[in-house]
């Protein structure tokens, strides 16, 4: 049993004439130690059913925490996890609604030694909007197709009884998903 770690011993190897040689040995307990996540949190998406789409690889740089030669994968249950088995693909989709834990599994790659931690994974409820919202129609008095709306007029319908949100307008859903491009003056928006 070795007495530090790491620990150098020396070794005599002598033949049958009494010719020998010595070399040094050092003896290293590998241990990665697999740091617990944070909980990964992912917002819901109509119908706010409690599932959603998880990277699972965004937990990697936490749980590795520098530990060079090693690498995680992620698993249902902690037995496969323990035996390396049927490891799940990222991104991942929880199949216990809104709050589910998977297992991590922080191996190094020389002699395989590992380190499994829990991930908790969190579906966070979309915010409900009235849906469908009314159509917002002005008169085009002048008749050259273009007047000034109030994008913020239509701001209670929109949030019903929602409190503590954020509303920010975009001319496209791509925009809108990306969070790029808002309308600078919602109050006065040209169509």
């Amino acid at each position: 049993t070795n007495t530090v770690n790491p620990e150098t011993i020396y070794v005599r190897v002598e033949d049958a004439s009494g010719c020998y040689i010595t070399f040094e040995m050092l003896l290293d307990v590998v241990s990665p130690i697999a740091v617990v996540p944070d909980d990964l949190n992912v917002c819901d998406e109509v119908p706010n059913d409690g599932f959603a789409e998880f990277t699972l690889t965004d937990a990697d740089t936490q749980i590795i925490n520098g530990q060079p030669d090693t690498f995680v994968r992620y698993y249902l249950t902690e037995p496969d996890a323990e035996t390396g088995s049927n490891p799940l693909t990222s991104p991942y989709t929880n199949t216990t609604p809104n709050t589910q834990i998977v297992f991590a599994r922080l191996e190094e790659t020389l002699l395989g030694c590992y380190h499994v931690v829990q991930l908790k994974l969190h579906v966070d409820v979309a915010p409900a909007i009235t849906n469908p919202i009314s159509d917002y129609f002005i008169c085009d008095n002048d008749q050259d197709s273009f007047e000034i709306f109030d994008l913020t007029s239509k701001y209670l319908e929109i949030v019903n009884t929602l409190s503590d949100i954020t509303l920010v307008y975009y001319n496209l859903e791509a925009d809108a998903n990306t969070e790029t491009n808002p309308i600078a003056t919602p109050d006065s928006y040209t169509s």
